[in-house]
């Protein structure tokens, strides 16, 4: 029973004497999205409204990505923490001349949140290796917008919104650079797995964006994850 004692003193001696270390970092870069049922879409719009000859002047291209994380370090090497992040991009249908204008912008908007595990495989020269592994849910907001003007006779508009929630997984190694203040450079790199998710409309549940082939236009936001970033450690 003493030694039972002893053992559970000595745990607890052990935890209080742990530096508990906090970090809270912030990144930004470059992403590639796949959203291929989405840039179907837009072409099916296109030959919709063929008859005003409209072009896709913009083609929902890969864009940057913003993404935090409030991580708690269990030790030198191992770190649990809460990941968000931010996603957007868009297409355009446009055509102009002197009798009037047409114009058709879609905007896709993701925000993510999830958890994240992060390595330490090792470190020298003051720079460390480590891998990561995040998961977690996106809610995507999809937009489109519609205005043809006629030059001098009328004019009509048109808009609507939809909502999908996917789930990701994404698996990434990155270096770490120790900064003064207890802050350090982050570069990571990494690539993003996603479900396909429906688009319902908002306010009418019931309501899913189809093509011109009645299938379901779906939400992917698979695809490449490149960032640099600040990292700040709060000890306790």
């Amino acid at each position: 029973m003493k030694k039972i004692v002893s053992i559970f003193v000595l745990i607890l001696v052990s935890r209080s004497l742990f530096c508990q270390i906090y970090s809270f970092d912030f990144h930004a870069g470059y992403s590639t999205y796949q959203l291929n049922s989405i840039k179907d879409y837009q072409l099916d719009m296109k030959d919709a409204y063929s008859h005003f000859s409209p072009k896709a002047v913009e083609k929902f291209p890969d864009y940057f990505n913003c993404m935090f994380t409030a991580g708690y370090w269990i030790n030198n090497k191992n770190m649990i923490g809460i990941n968000g992040g931010y996603y957007t991009t868009g297409g355009r249908n446009h055509v102009a001349d002197y009798s009037g204008e047409f114009k058709l912008d879609m905007i896709i908007k993701g925000f993510r949140l999830g958890l994240q595990y992060q390595y330490v495989y090792f470190t020298t020269n003051n720079i460390s290796l480590y891998a990561q592994a995040r998961a977690g849910s996106i809610l995507s907001g999809f937009k489109e917008e519609m205005s043809l003007d006629i030059y001098d006779i009328s004019s009509a508009e048109y808009s609507s919104k939809y909502r999908s929630i996917t789930f990701f997984g994404e698996p990434s190694v990155g270096i770490k650079y120790p900064l003064k203040n207890n802050f350090s450079l982050d570069f990571n790199a990494g690539y993003q797995f996603d479900t396909n998710g429906k688009l319902h409309k908002k306010g009418e549940k019931d309501v899913v964006l189809k093509n011109s082939y009645d299938k379901n236009v779906k939400v992917n936001w698979s695809g490449l994850r490149i960032s640099l970033g600040v990292t700040y450690y709060l000890s306790k």
